[in-house]
């Protein structure tokens, strides 16, 4: 099911979060479909052919930085362990890859580079924590 899915699935998956994330006034219904795509990623990413496939897809890195959003706690959580998934399963060198998509994230947002997670670790989140 993955691989079939994985042939066009993952693009289409990818396409709805480049959409939703580009979004200006974000909404709760936007914020809840962003989740779900990454709900959707982290269980096509659960095997070694998905983790390459959602690899090998250059965006991928960058829409995922994107979606990082200190007031969406649980989106934030899922998203933040994707990463960290892929650094310590992924190619040599993702966490480059991941690094250079967090600068790029944060210059298109004209923010300091790691601020989203700073201020996510500065809420009293646990879960963030």
């Amino acid at each position: 099911w993955v691989e079939n899915f994985g042939r066009e699935g993952l693009g289409l998956l990818l396409d709805v979060l480049e959409r939703l994330v580009e979004i200006k006034n974000q909404d709760k219904v936007v914020k809840r479909s962003q989740h779900k795509v990454i709900q959707c990623l982290r269980a096509f990413m659960n095997n070694k052919y998905g983790l390459e496939r959602i690899l090998g897809e250059e965006r991928s890195l960058l829409l995922l930085i994107k979606a990082i959003d200190p007031k969406q706690t649980n989106m934030m959580t899922d998203t933040v362990k994707l990463l960290s998934a892929m650094c310590i399963v992924g190619e040599e060198n993702i966490l480059e890859k991941i690094l250079e998509a967090v600068t790029a994230a944060a210059e298109e947002r004209n923010v300091d580079r790691f601020s989203p997670i700073v201020e996510g670790l500065q809420d009293n989140s646990v879960q963030l924590q």
